[in-house]
């Protein structure tokens, strides 16, 4: 779907010009979309495509936002879900193995490192960001103001390398 939205956006100078009118709102709600599995990737094709005619620091700034609001919504609504599959243990007992599978395996003290460098490996890629506010959510001691700078950082690292890339293609 990305690459046949990139081809469409490339062949038709009209969608160009519409998704280049829409501006840094634009740039703002496809920053939003690039943390949702259906929307990654064709997020990330848009904002190549957006990113042409703005200022680099400006587009992946304001999309680095978008990205942020996104993964604060998700990581709100895992960590509802966390906190009612704790009051609910034991019906969800047996869905729960996978998690305790993977910290048996992982030496303790090395687990922190182990889950940060998947997180920022989620939220650095164009990949959908789930799993990433999923793990973060599984931890307690994740403060809203935590997931905001790690969402921030990883996000925006991913971002600005489309932005660039975009001004350099």
């Amino acid at each position: 779907m990305a690459v046949l939205l990139f081809y469409v956006g490339k062949r038709f100078p009209v969608l160009q010009r519409v998704l280049q009118a829409a501006g840094y709102a634009g740039t703002f709600a496809v920053g939003v979309l690039y943390v949702y599995s259906f929307t990654s990737l064709p997020a990330a094709a848009l904002l190549f495509i957006i990113a042409k005619t703005q200022n680099i620091w400006m587009a992946g700034t304001i999309a680095t936002l978008g990205a942020v609001v996104g993964d604060l919504v998700l990581f709100g609504l895992f960590r509802s879900a966390k906190r009612f599959s704790d009051d609910h243990e034991s019906r969800l007992e047996p869905y729960a193995g996978w998690w305790k599978g993977i910290e048996a395996r992982v030496p303790f003290g090395w687990q922190p490192v182990a889950l940060m460098a998947l997180v920022l490996t989620f939220l650095v890629l164009p990949l959908p960001n789930e799993f990433a506010d999923f793990l973060l959510a599984r931890i307690r001691k994740v403060r809203t103001g935590v997931v905001f700078v790690i969402s921030y950082v990883g996000n925006g690292v991913g971002l600005y390398a489309i932005v660039w890339l975009a001004r350099l293609g």
